[in-house]
């Protein structure tokens, strides 16, 4: 690969109106050599982009068939992680089970996840899980047998009586776990580019906290 690098511009969508992007985006959009968009676009805006530009949808949806982070940030001409799709599922008890749970019950950790546990919900639920299974498919968020199968057993032995509840509701989700332990995050300047990758279900809570180490980190950039 050669060592010349391109530039990398974030142009805001907007709320759908294309009136309102800004002079320069639109200036950097029209001589761009490779925009990558999502659903958000308005498709007027992609017009402006020169003829032999290549469009690539990054965007995200209940759809699937999206490129993941790691492929965006190979785009960009670099290759230091690839995402795995870990899959967690959970179980979602009736309301009639709150009486059971007055905390989170959560068993010793692994070095791999956190493990399954019990927890009451803002809702009034009990919720069991989650798993953690990797998988190949990136856009696979159905539920399994064998993990909802799982789920029962682990929730049998922190505690019997909470499967004689009425199970509510089943559902999956993915998180992005790669090789590294760490959150993948790089800033560039040069090309105007932030890569801010690998965030698994930690995130949620660590959120404001990588906001923060981002703009400590374009501040000395």
């Amino acid at each position: 690969m050669s060592a010349a690098r391109g530039k990398a511009y974030i142009v805001g969508a907007g709320p759908g109106d294309p009136g309102l992007i800004t002079v320069k985006g639109l200036e950097a959009l029209q001589r761009a050599d490779v925009v990558i968009y999502d659903r958000l676009i308005n498709p007027y805006l992609l017009a402006q982009a020169p003829t032999g530009a290549e469009w690539v949808y990054a965007g995200k949806g209940t759809s699937g068939n999206a490129l993941d982070q790691d492929e965006i940030d190979r785009l960009l001409g670099y290759n230091r992680f690839t995402v795995t799709p870990r899959r967690g599922e959970l179980i979602v008890f009736d309301k009639l089970a709150r009486r059971l749970v007055s905390h989170i019950l959560l068993p010793v950790p692994t070095s791999i996840t956190k493990g399954v546990l019990i927890s009451p919900t803002v809702f009034g639920n009990v919720l069991l899980g989650p798993t953690a299974e990797d998988l190949p498919d990136k856009s696979d968020t159905a539920t399994s047998a064998a993990g909802l199968h799982m789920l029962l057993d682990k929730g049998k032995a922190i505690m019997t009586q909470l499967l004689d509840e009425e199970v509510t509701a089943v559902y999956a989700g993915l998180r992005p776990a790669t090789e590294h332990k760490d959150y993948q995050i790089f800033v560039h300047p040069a090309e105007r580019y932030i890569c801010v990758g690998g965030i698994r279900s930690t995130g949620v809570s660590a959120s404001l906290g990588i906001a923060e180490y981002v703009v400590e980190l374009l501040a000395t950039a």
